[in-house]
């Protein structure tokens, strides 16, 4: 019994072994796989959205959202494109992000606005839609969406009358 421990122990040190003299190989040869396999990854989940993957289209979303993943550049505007074709197809977090977005162009990042102005009434309508299930379902989230909402457009009527006064202090 301890000589086959014992052989076991050696034919794994061995592969050990084998792995670390394989992997340096490569490393000498500047491989980079990790590269190779983001691409692969890439290309699957590419394919995965052209066929209707609703998860699929969320992963190149989040992909394109961030950049420098696969080799990809940041594009928000791809990013919208893939997260409103994931949330049409009923994708809750892609819903979700593009929420996000829409949260960021209040708030004053208005760069994403050129970008996500196209998804602008689709969204809302699936806006609407979730909202409508959450309020059947007597959910709170409605009541606090709404009354966000509702500070919202307090929010921005305030801002409006004040620069109105400070355009009308300044003549």
């Amino acid at each position: 019994m301890d000589e086959d421990r014992e052989w076991d122990s050696r034919l794994a040190w061995k592969n050990l072994e084998n792995i670390f003299t394989f992997f340096n190989r490569m490393v000498s040869l500047n491989i980079n796989f990790t590269r190779m396999i983001d691409s692969l990854s890439f290309k699957t989940i590419k394919s995965l959205a052209l066929k209707g993957s609703p998860d699929a289209f969320y992963e190149l979303a989040k992909i394109y959202q961030s950049g420098d993943i696969h080799g990809i550049k940041e594009d928000h505007k791809k990013a919208l494109h893939y997260f409103y074709q994931a949330a049409n197809r009923g994708h809750q977090k892609a819903l979700e992000a593009l929420r996000d977005y829409l949260m960021m162009t209040m708030i004053g990042d208005f760069s994403i606005i050129r970008h996500f102005s196209k998804y602008m009434i689709e969204l809302s309508e699936i806006a609407n839609e979730y909202l409508q299930e959450l309020k059947n379902k007597n959910d709170y989230a409605y009541l606090y969406l709404r009354i966000y909402a509702k500070k919202k457009e307090e929010d921005k009527r305030e801002r409006e009358r004040e620069e109105e006064i400070e355009r009308q202090s300044e003549l």
